[in-house]
């Protein structure tokens, strides 16, 4: 033990010149850090707040373009029910253009038939002509037979011109079945080049809509990762600031509530009268136990020492230092502020009890004093 109060003697020395010459009193340090504190967590949370606003309107407008995609996604439903039915149409057109067809070609053939009539009938009024021609009126014939010749090429004059006229119907109804056709196919045909071009438009609508909405998303995910960084910051901040605050306060005022370094069982006792002497705590704990700061405070020192392993020393207060030797390693710097109960680092082993444990001190004015009455019963 005498190893210890020899190395951690000459450790106080040169941390006295050390703290006169680098830190001012705690106090002055505390508010001034108080202060910077305040000063950044006003810009954080002024930061979250923009955050959070402009969050909002990107909720909106992603609402907004959800909206509006889903009424594009109605008029493309809509368009593609009217191609439909328009194609439909085409096809029935197809259909009936295949029984006007057969109905066309029926009508040829009466007209072919009717035709054939006709020639018919011309050879006979030719044949009639020629023999009447041939006669010249000196043989005539039998008034009857003449009469009958008479009356029968009258009849198939008649019934030329019925077949002309039947004719002539038919074809009439033909155009004006055709030109109908053509007529409703041209419209079906331009009714479908509106509604491909009006397609055509919402697609575009769809695509400025979905190039919007993942701008709208990136922008959300950039502010959401902002505001969460602000929001972790915010945090570390208020716990910054506590922690300044509670290293403001005077450790004598929390004299009996101190936090114990570690969780074990004491193993030495502050005796300064003891050979060697014991000037603070000897707790022996289980390997790689948490040792932690009784109390908020300043790093001072964190470094190892031959014979104490890794040695880290806080200073609370303008008078009071607490002292934490035997770790087998530390997490903590020189000049960063902790919190009560903050960690500190691991126990090492403890050469003077054999086992895994903390080697505690507590000083006033670099003199130790017993730290027992200090720690809180309870602990």
């Amino acid at each position: 033990m005498s190893l210890v109060i020899k190395y951690i003697s000459i450790l106080f020395a040169g941390l006295a010149l050390f703290a006169l010459q680098v830190f001012q009193p705690h106090l002055v340090l505390a508010a001034s850090s108080e202060k910077e504190i305040l000063s950044n967590l006003k810009s954080e949370e002024s930061k979250a707040d923009n955050r959070k606003t402009t969050l909002s309107r990107l909720n909106g407008q992603e609402r907004s373009l959800h909206t509006n995609l889903a009424a594009t996604e109605d008029r493309i439903l809509n368009l593609e029910k009217n191609l439909a039915e328009q194609r439909e149409k085409l096809r029935g057109l197809a259909r009936s253009g295949e029984a006007a067809l057969d109905e066309y070609e029926g009508l040829l053939k009466e007209k072919n038939k009717s035709e054939q009539a006709m020639r018919e009938v011309l050879r006979t009024l030719w044949e009639l002509d020629s023999r009447k021609q041939s006669v010249g009126g000196r043989d005539l014939e039998e008034w009857t037979v003449t009469d009958r010749e008479y009356y029968w090429s009258a009849d198939l004059f008649d019934s030329l011109e019925q077949y002309r006229a039947l004719i002539k119907e038919q074809e009439e109804q033909l155009d004006a079945v055709t030109a109908r056709r053509n007529a409703v196919s041209r419209d079906i045909m331009e009714a479908m080049a509106v509604i491909e071009e009006e397609k055509g438009k919402i697609l575009a609508d769809r695509l400025k809509y979905e190039q919007q909405l993942a701008l709208v998303r990136k922008q959300k995910q950039d502010a959401q990762a902002e505001l969460n960084a602000a929001i972790k910051l915010i945090a570390n901040l208020n716990f910054d600031l506590k922690t300044a605050r509670q290293a403001a306060l005077d450790i004598d005022k929390a004299k009996g509530m101190l936090a114990w370094p570690a969780d074990g069982k004491i193993a030495l006792r502050y005796k300064p009268s003891a050979s060697p002497p014991v000037q603070g705590l000897g707790i022996a704990t289980a390997s790689g136990a948490t040792v932690q700061a009784v109390h908020a405070g300043k790093v001072m020192y964190n470094d190892t020492m031959r014979g104490l392993g890794q040695v880290v020393v806080v200073q609370h207060g303008s008078a009071y230092f607490t002292v934490y030797a035997f770790l087998s390693e530390s997490n903590v710097t020189q000049g960063q502020t902790v919190a009560r109960g903050q960690k500190l680092g691991k126990a090492g082993y403890y050469p003077a009890i054999k086992s895994s444990g903390v080697y505690f001190e507590l000083r006033y004015h670099q003199k130790p004093v017993d730290p027992a009455p200090w720690l809180a019963k309870n602990s």
